[in-house]
């Protein structure tokens, strides 16, 4: 069992929009720090977040020799193997709605590597979502700093999408996101202070790309409208 599934510390009271409906989407994630941190939290938030509580978001956590795997093609391979999982498993919840939500990093793939991203592209299936970021997704933690377009990333386009490695830990990017947010985004640091300005970080990444199809080598970000889908899913 290469992806073992996360549960919510608590269950969340439903909060009381319409409809009587389940989908799942399982969370398959580059990294297992940053990225995990976020998806866990509003794995935990969803009621905070405005995200009816009919929506099942499972953050699926790589384990043993998969731990390390970050190449976006292995991510949807963990993916299919956890599709067929739910598939097999006698008294699964899985239906054929639920969706699988790739997110990963595109400046792997910024330059030479443009090819083996459009053909990616061209294997996604219906019930697979990308989350993308370019250069990574301490981009969408930063558009959550007040006027963040005009105030971090316009004028500084070229450093960001370069994100040259800065320290062991650190890129030019998360290394900027951190100073300007005040918290380490390569640490152990809680999201809950980030909460108010959720609907901010969604306005300010319409300044930037947010569409995955050319996003390649630019500056970029689909996580807003991931949320924004999230929001709006099902209500009939």
């Amino acid at each position: 069992m290469p992806l073992r599934e996360y549960r919510p510390l608590t269950r969340e009271v439903d909060i009381g929009l319409p409809g009587e409906f389940r989908i799942a989407y399982y969370i398959v994630c580059e990294g297992q720090n940053t990225e995990w941190t976020y998806f866990t939290w509003i794995c935990n938030s969803k009621r905070q977040l405005g995200i009816h509580n009919a929506i099942n978001i499972v953050p699926l956590e790589k384990t043993g020799e998969h731990q390390g795997w970050s190449n976006p093609k292995k991510l949807f391979g963990l993916a299919e193997q956890k599709r067929k999982e739910l598939k097999e498993t006698e008294n699964s919840t899985y239906t054929e709605d639920d969706k699988f939500v790739i997110v990963f990093d595109l400046d792997i793939y910024n330059g030479t590597e443009s090819a083996d991203f459009i053909e990616l592209l061209t294997n996604v299936k219906q019930d697979e979502i990308m989350v993308t970021t370019n250069p990574c997704f301490d981009m969408w933690l930063l558009l959550h700093a007040p006027n963040a377009y005009n105030n971090y990333i316009l004028g500084d386009e070229k450093q960001i999408l370069q994100n040259s490695k800065v320290s062991l830990k650190h890129t030019y990017t998360s290394k900027k996101a951190s100073k300007i947010l005040g918290f380490n985004t390569k640490g152990n640091f809680t999201c809950q202070p980030l909460l108010n300005t959720v609907d901010d970080a969604i306005e300010e990444e319409k300044k930037i790309c947010e569409d995955v199809s050319v996003m390649l080598n630019q500056i970029g970000c689909n996580m807003g409208t991931f949320i924004t889908e999230l929001r709006k899913k099902q209500f009939e």
